[in-house]
């Protein structure tokens, strides 16, 4: 997939950053060396969106639920609340 691979030093990639990613964009594996450690820079395919998304934990509920509550549980919550009412 990478067909070219440039090695470079902070300073060149900071006089040439951006022609360095138009070249990361279009597949080159790019190397940058800075403090004594290498940093590669390469594109990442997006994917769809629908690929990216994460599970996510959810409440699921009928729609009667969330509009109309449990009667016994409106009752003891409209209780508590008439004490913090006083």
């Amino acid at each position: 997939m990478y067909t070219v691979h440039m090695q470079m030093n902070a300073t060149e990639f900071r006089r040439n950053m951006f022609q360095t990613l138009d070249r990361a964009i279009q597949g080159d594996a790019i190397e940058i060396g800075y403090k004594g450690s290498v940093v590669k820079l390469v594109t990442v395919s997006s994917g769809s969106k629908l690929a990216r998304l994460k599970r996510r934990d959810t409440i699921l509920v009928d729609d009667e639920t969330l509009i109309k509550p449990d009667p016994k549980v409106a009752e003891i919550l409209e209780r508590r609340w008439q004490k913090y009412d006083k």
